[in-house]
């Protein structure tokens, strides 16, 4: 027998071997899981997003406040409103994966997965923002001699920015990082199901 009848046959052997089904119950077990730690973070997310607001609205109404921490502070409250409101626009119909066939739960994954890369570039982004106008009023607090104490506050919220950020970004795009593959892993998983 010649060498290359050999490898014609071990061609052939190969790819009579059946090819691996998928595990339609590890597809639902990790759409299950995910679902339980979407919502759990999802209802923690409220839950931190209505502490702040209530802390920002305390700070507005409060007889102490001044006109300056009533604009930052009902600033703050307004953009973490505006911003949970997208977040939640965001996530929408991706909370619940009852009574879906295989093939609906593969799309709810790979929308999942393409909602968290929107969410973490969302979330940075605004974090920039936030960052980028809180320096600009130290900055015009510093070019006017507003109170020290005004100041001091902004330069405190731009220094717990600048440690924070760079760890954030990282995790951020490590997550991103991860959910590329299970978009991946998904898109495979649809011709897959979508072939005879």
């Amino acid at each position: 027998m010649s060498l290359e009848n050999e490898w014609t046959q071990l061609a052939e052997t190969w790819r009579s071997q059946p090819a691996p089904g998928i595990d339609l119950d590890a597809v639902r077990r990790e759409a299950r899981q995910r679902g339980r730690s979407l919502r759990l973070k999802f209802w923690s997310e409220i839950a931190v997003s209505v502490l702040f607001t209530v802390g920002c609205a305390y700070m507005v109404l409060r007889a102490e406040s001044d006109l300056f921490e009533r604009l930052l502070f009902g600033g703050m409250g307004g953009f973490l409103l505006c911003y949970k409101a997208f977040m939640l626009w965001l996530r929408r119909g991706e909370l619940s994966e009852a009574g879906l066939d295989v093939q609906s739960l593969v799309d709810l994954e790979l929308r999942r997965a393409q909602s968290t890369l929107s969410y973490w570039r969302a979330g940075m982004w605004s974090a920039m923002a936030v960052w980028g106008v809180l320096y600009v009023v130290m900055m015009v607090g510093l070019g006017n001699d507003w109170p020290r104490q005004h100041v001091a506050g902004l330069a405190g919220g731009l220094i717990a920015n600048i440690l924070l950020l760079p760890g954030l970004g990282a995790f951020g795009l490590w997550r991103c990082r991860q959910e590329r593959a299970r978009i991946q892993r998904y898109r495979d998983l649809q011709e897959q199901l979508r072939a005879p």
